[in-house]
């Protein structure tokens, strides 16, 4: 897991390594205003506790460039999914660590039981959460979730749905999760995207399918290197 802080100091996202100087994440990470944006600035990895750092087991390591998806549309949420580019790569140890991509599929089952993870807040209008947290979410229809949303917006086949298991509370990605990873069968096939406040049952939560973005990964890392 990577925690990401913004150009004015601020830690507003998740992300994992997918590579030794690459990060995924997602594009409403980046403070959006026309005609220009703002970056992402530093990653940091190995971190468990947001106050208490373990000693020797965080890596801070400033970012490159930032590669949002060319296609990102912060309205729609359309192709929310982002690369980060290092400036060095990191060192691998305990705490830090490559999850590659899995191979692409076509697409996920409903039903299938997921966990997502990050330090968003545990309630909407709270806080974040000091330590990371994960939490088990099940996949839902697209269909449904669309209906769910009054197709505003629309669902698409580049997004994955997710809600409770009628847990209490409800288990749910929230705000500062952004660009986290939805984790199926020990494998990483999304980002969380966006939703409706938090632990909401009536609104699942969205998340980036990354299968769809293959090419595009693999392209924009052959490209910048």
């Amino acid at each position: 897991m990577a925690l990401l802080e913004n150009f004015n100091n601020q830690l507003v996202c998740g992300g994992w390594l997918i590579d030794k100087s690459w990060v995924l994440t997602a594009a409403r990470c980046l403070v959006w205003g026309f005609p220009w944006h703002r970056d992402i600035r530093m990653v940091y990895l190995g971190v468990h506790s947001l106050k208490k750092a373990t000693k020797g087991s965080i890596q801070s390591i400033k970012v490159k460039k930032n590669f949002p998806h060319p296609e990102y549309n912060a309205k729609t949420n359309k192709h929310n999914i982002m690369l980060l580019q290092l400036k060095s790569s990191v060192k691998l140890t305990k705490t830090v660590n490559i999850k590659a991509l899995p191979n692409p599929v076509t697409d996920m089952p409903a039903g299938t039981r997921c966990l997502v993870a990050g330090w968003g807040r545990t309630a909407k209008g709270g806080d974040p959460s000091d330590v990371l947290l994960s939490g088990n979410v099940t996949l839902i229809d697209r269909k449904i979730c669309s209906r769910d949303y009054n197709d505003n917006p629309i669902i698409t086949n580049e997004m994955l749905c997710a809600g409770h298991n009628n847990d209490s509370p409800p288990v749910d990605s929230c705000k500062g999760d952004s660009g986290g990873p939805l984790v199926c069968g020990g494998e990483i096939w999304g980002v969380v995207s966006f939703g409706e406040g938090c632990g909401n049952m009536k609104y699942p939560g969205v998340y980036t399918f990354i299968s769809k973005y293959d090419k595009w990964i693999k392209e924009t890392i052959t490209t910048a290197k």
